[in-house]
């Protein structure tokens, strides 16, 4: 039997569907049919009564820890509660579990923070962060690796999830989304990058794929996989506009990009910003610091164990212009998009749209 958190997200929902055998789902809130737990990850005990508790402990197999607060701007101090406090919670919960297997951590390429380095399949070294988010994250894989000592722990990376690279088709819309809508120069002039920093983007449908393989197959004590799609299959930031104005053309809307501007020099130029531009760029704060960063994910021993069983990752092109149809079709995910319908080259997979808010604000997603 599997527990997992946080199966009300993404990667956790997704995973749910996927992972063989009985699972039990934990959310804070309660949910509706059989296979769901009401419990909160930043509560001590996270709110079972004892029969609960003893219940599930004398059961479960497998633990997937997906719940996090993924808000960048979340102060640190509840950050941590739900992210690494939660994680340690969730360890202590995992060693009253007698048959327990395997304890699979979902965590993120993006505890390398403000680093300008390679991040190993293994520890992460890091000092410096951009987001409570990511710093919350980092602390966690510590924990976790520290627990890894007594317990079958093994830490898997995602990189940004997109949209699945079959349909195109964008499940939860994030900062990746939200950098692609505000890509108009009229919205935004110009952004803070390097145009040779790299862009680590994969596929819903793929990456879910190889990580459940991974969590299957490969939960050995210790270990860290990251699920990315390394250097060989991402583009850099200028491709990413090149491509993203193509699609802004090829879909009617004819627009400039933004222009770069190197980071050091961003603040001199702001200046010449209206108000408008202004509040996006409040936005938009939360995820620009990275397009000036050159950062890359190691991946090799991930990719060879994919390669093995014919579950690796595309590169960027296979699916980049799908995905930015469906933002098209679903106007950013405000329109439900029919599941029988034929959206341009784009059709749903028989599950419908997840229709999310997508005005002036949309969600800071990280995945894990």
């Amino acid at each position: 039997m599997w527990l997992i958190t946080g199966a009300t997200g993404l990667v956790g929902g997704m995973l749910a569907e996927v992972l063989p055998g009985e699972i039990v789902a934990m959310s804070r809130r309660q949910m509706p049919g059989a296979g769901w737990v009401c419990g909160d990850i930043a509560r001590d005990g996270f709110g079972f009564d004892a029969g609960t508790k003893e219940s599930l402990q004398r059961r479960i197999t497998g633990i997937v820890h997906c719940a996090a607060d993924v808000r960048f701007t979340a102060p640190l101090d509840q950050a941590r509660n739900v992210n690494t406090a939660g994680t340690g919670r969730l360890l202590d919960f995992a060693r009253g579990c007698g048959k327990l297997r395997a304890f699979a951590h979902v965590s993120t390429v993006y505890v390398l923070g403000g680093e300008e380095k390679t991040l190993p399949e293994g520890r992460a070294q890091s000092a410096r962060w951009i987001s409570t988010y990511e710093q919350s994250k980092y602390e966690a894989e510590e924990v976790a690796l520290d627990a890894a000592r007594t317990l079958p722990v093994a830490i898997y990376r995602l990189s940004s999830i997109v949209g699945d690279a079959a349909t195109g088709r964008v499940r939860q819309f994030n900062h990746v989304h939200q950098m692609l809508r505000l890509m108009p120069r009229k919205l935004l002039p110009a952004i803070p990058g390097e145009a040779d920093a790299l862009m680590d983007l994969i596929p819903s449908d793929a990456a879910i794929q190889a990580l459940a393989h991974l969590i299957r197959e490969r939960c050995e004590a210790g270990t860290v996989w990251n699920v990315c799609s390394g250097e060989e299959r991402s583009w850099t930031l200028e491709q990413i506009i090149e491509e993203a104005v193509r699609a802004y053309h090829d879909h009617g809307q004819p627009i400039c990009g933004p222009r770069l501007v190197k980071p050091a020099q961003f603040a001199s130029v702001l200046h010449r910003f209206g108000g408008l531009t202004q509040d996006l760029l409040n936005v938009a704060s939360n995820f620009l610091p990275h397009l000036g960063l050159h950062q890359r994910f190691a991946c090799e021993r991930s990719s060879e164990e994919l390669a093995r069983v014919r579950l690796g990752l595309p590169h960027v092109s296979a699916y980049f212009a799908r995905v930015m149809r469906y933002c098209f079709e679903s106007r950013w995910g405000n329109e439900p998009i029919n599941d029988d319908a034929d959206v341009g080259a784009v059709c749903t997979n028989g599950r419908g749209a997840e229709i999310i808010s997508a005005g002036a604000r949309l969600p800071s997603e990280a995945a894990g």
